[in-house]
C-alpha cells in the first residue's frame, strides 16, 4: 500500500458461527492462486480487519476493478476443535460454492464481486449425546435413567454394553441430535427408580465435549463417562 494513496473498502467478508458466538473463530482466510494474482495485478490490499472480518482495499482512483467477477478464498482452521463443531457451508448459500480445496483447507469460497459485503454463516454441528455409566456388578441398570431438568432433551432407555475388564457398563443416549454449544445451558440428572421411589444419583452430569466421539461406534454421537 502506498503511503500517499487513498483507499476504500471494496470487499468485506465476515463470518458468523453460533458455537463461538462473539468470540474469535479460529480460522485463517487465504486467497487462492487466481485471486492472489488478481490482488497483485490490481494492487489490491487484502487484510484482516476486526474480529472474524477480512477486507479488500482498492485505491480510490482505480476503475478497472469492475472487470473482476469473482474471488476465491480458502478457509483454513487453526484449532482442531473447529472440525468437530462445524458443518460444511451449504452450496445453496448464494455467495459461495465449494470448489476443490488445497491441502489443509477445510472449505473454499467463491465470492461474486457484485456483492460488496459477504456474510458467511458456518453452521454448527449437532450430535447425539451418549452417557456411558460404569456400574458396580450388583447395580440394577434397568432402574437407571437420565433426564434434563427442564425437559428440553429426551433420553432413551439404558442399554447394556460389553466392556472388557469392567463388570457392568450401560449407555444412555439422547433421542435426537443436540447442537453443540460452549457452556451448556442444560442440567442433566441421573436418577434411580426403586420400589416406586426415585433417588437422584447425580444432580449435574457433565455434557459430552464435541471432540469426544463415541467409542461404541455409534454414528454422529459424542460421549461422556460417569463412574458409580
Amino acid at each position: 500500500m502506498k503511503v500517499t494513496e487513498r483507499y476504500n473498502i471494496w470487499q468485506k467478508i465476515f463470518f458468523v458461527h453460533s458455537y463461538y458466538e462473539d468470540r474469535r473463530i479460529p480460522i485463517r482466510l487465504l486467497p487462492d492462486k487466481p485471486t492472489q494474482q488478481i490482488l497483485d495485478k490490481y494492487e489490491l490490499v487484502f487484510r484482516k480487519a476486526e474480529r472474524n472480518t477480512w477486507v479488500i482495499l482498492s485505491a480510490i482512483h482505480r476503475k478497472d476493478i469492475t472487470e473482476i467477477n469473482a474471488l476465491g478464498f480458502h478457509i483454513q482452521p487453526t484449532d482442531p476443535v473447529f472440525y468437530y463443531v462445524s458443518e460444511k457451508i451449504l452450496a445453496a448459500i448464494d455467495t459461495c460454492i465449494e470448489v476443490p480445496s488445497i491441502p489443509k483447507s477445510w472449505f473454499t469460497l467463491r465470492l461474486p464481486t457484485s456483492l460488496k459485503e459477504h456474510s458467511i454463516t458456518i453452521p454448527t454441528r449437532s450430535y447425539y449425546w451418549e452417557f456411558l455409566l460404569f456400574l458396580p456388578a450388583i447395580q440394577d441398570y434397568e432402574a437407571l435413567s437420565i433426564y434434563e431438568k427442564a425437559n428440553r432433551i429426551c433420553f432413551g432407555k439404558a442399554e447394556k454394553l460389553e466392556w472388557p475388564e469392567y463388570p457392568q457398563v450401560i449407555s444412555i443416549r439422547s433421542t435426537e441430535p443436540i447442537s453443540v454449544q460452549q457452556g451448556s445451558p442444560y442440567t442433566i440428572r441421573l436418577k434411580e427408580h426403586q420400589q416406586g421411589r426415585e433417588r437422584i444419583l447425580c444432580d449435574h452430569l457433565s455434557p459430552p465435549l464435541p471432540d469426544r466421539l463415541s467409542p461404541t461406534g455409534k454414528r454422529n454421537t459424542i460421549t461422556t463417562y460417569f463412574y458409580l
